[in-house]
C-alpha cells in the first residue's frame, strides 16, 4: 500500500471500527501484517491484519453488515440480504472483486456465486481455500495475459474452472481443462456452463502424470487449491487430509487431442506435478507448445535446463523460492 492508501485505509478502519489513528499508525500501518484481536460492537472476536481491516471497511461502506465473526470466518449480510460465510484470508480479494464490477448473484455458508464482465457466473468456496484469490490473480491482475484469440490451451490445474473459462472468454479456440479433484471438477462443471463456453471448453477429471496410470491424489479437507499427486514436491500445510485414487493422463495425450494443431498455451499449477511431466515430456510434444505459463512449487530444480534445452526463452518469477513462477515462450 502507497501513503495515499494507507491514509485511505486509517480513514475507513477509524470511522468503521472506532480506532485512533495513533493506534492504527502504531499498531497497523507500521506492522502491515500483525495479526490483532479485535472485539466488535456485537461482541465478535476476530484476528484480523490491516489488509483484512481495511477489506472489511471498505465492505461496510457498501452496505454490508457483520452478523456473527470468530478468528478465522466472518458472516457477513450485504445489500439485497444476501447472506455469506468468508475466510478472513479471501476477505481483500472479495472487495477487490466488488470494487472491479463483480457481483453476487447468491451466497451461503460454504458458497458464493458472482457475475463477472462478458457473463462470466462463478461459483467459488468462501471458506475452503483460495478460490476467490484465484479470480483476483486472473481476471484482476491477469497473471496469465490476456489475448488467446484463435489459440489452443490446455489448462492443467482447472480448479473450479475459473482459469478454462477466463481463457475461453479471451478468444481461445479449445480449451482443455484438467483437474483430478471431484469436487472442484463438479464446481468447473457447473461454472463453465453457467458462463456459457461449454462449447469451447472439454473438462476432464483426470491428473496429469508422466505416466499414464491411476495414482494417489492427496486432498487438503481445508485447502482444496493444494491437492497434489506429488507428496515430495506438494505445498506442505497443516491440517487434515486424504488420499484417493485417481485416473492419470499423459501431457503428450493431451496435446494429441487437438489433432496436429499447435498449442498456444499450455498453463500449468498443478501442485508439484510440473517436475515429473516437464522432465519425462518428448521433444517433438515440446515442439507443439508455444508457451509455457507455469507454477512451480518445491524451488526451480531443473525446470530452467529442461525448459532451455527444449527451446524456451524463460522469465523468472521469485527464482530463489520455494514457490514462483516461470513464463516460457519457445524462441
Amino acid at each position: 500500500m502507497n501513503l495515499s492508501q494507507k491514509l485511505a485505509a486509517a480513514k475507513l478502519i477509524k470511522k468503521h471500527f472506532k480506532i485512533s489513528y495513533l493506534k492504527i499508525a502504531s499498531t497497523y500501518l507500521l506492522t502491515k501484517d500483525k495479526i490483532v484481536n479485535l472485539t466488535l460492537n456485537n461482541y465478535a472476536q476476530l484476528s484480523i491484519n490491516l489488509f483484512q481491516l481495511f477489506a472489511l471497511a471498505k465492505l461496510l461502506e457498501n452496505g454490508w453488515h457483520i452478523l456473527s465473526g470468530n478468528k478465522q470466518y466472518l458472516t457477513l449480510k450485504g445489500p439485497d440480504d444476501i447472506v455469506i460465510t468468508v475466510n478472513l484470508f479471501q476477505l481483500p480479494f472479495l472487495a477487490k472483486l466488488l470494487e472491479n464490477g463483480w457481483h453476487i448473484l447468491s451466497g451461503n455458508k460454504q458458497y458464493l456465486t458472482l457475475k463477472g464482465p462478458d457473463d462470466i457466473v462463478i461459483t467459488v468456496r468462501t471458506k475452503k481455500g483460495f478460490d476467490l484469490g484465484h479470480l483476483v490473480e486472473i481476471f484482476i491482475d491477469k497473471v496469465y495475459e490476456s489475448d488467446f484469440y484463435d489459440k489452443n490451451v490446455i489448462d492443467v490445474g482447472m480448479n473450479n474452472g475459473d482459469s478454462s473459462i477466463y481463457f475461453a472468454k479471451n478468444g481461445a479456440k479449445k480449451v482443455i481443462g484438467i483437474e483430478p479433484d471431484k469436487v472442484s471438477f463438479n464446481l468447473a462443471v457447473n461454472n463453465i456452463r453457467a458462463s456459457k463456453v461449454d462449447y469451447r471448453v472439454i473438462a476432464l477429471n483426470k491428473a496429469l502424470t508422466a505416466e499414464a496410470k491411476e495414482v494417489e491424489l492427496i486432498i487438503y479437507e481445508e485447502y482444496p487449491n493444494a491437492n497434489s499427486i506429488d507428496e515430495k514436491n506438494m505445498v506442505k500445510l497443516e491440517g487434515n487430509k486424504r488420499k484417493v485414487i485417481v485416473e492419470g493422463v499423459q501431457l503428450k495425450d493431451i496435446v494429441n487431442l487437438f489433432e496436429g494443431e499447435p498449442i498456444g498455451l499450455l498453463k500449468m499449477d498443478c501442485e508439484g506435478c510440473e517436475y515429473a511431466v516437464l522432465n519425462s515430456l518428448d521433444n517433438d510434444t515440446y515442439k507443439k507448445i508455444e508457451k509455457i505459463y507455469m507454477e512451480y512449487h518445491n524451488g526451480l530444480q531443473n525446470l530452467p535446463e529442461i525448459l532451455n534445452k527444449n527451446g524456451y526463452t524463460l522469465e523468472i518469477n521469485n527464482p530463489a523460492g520455494s514457490i514462483g513462477y516461470i513464463r516460457a515462450k519457445r524462441v
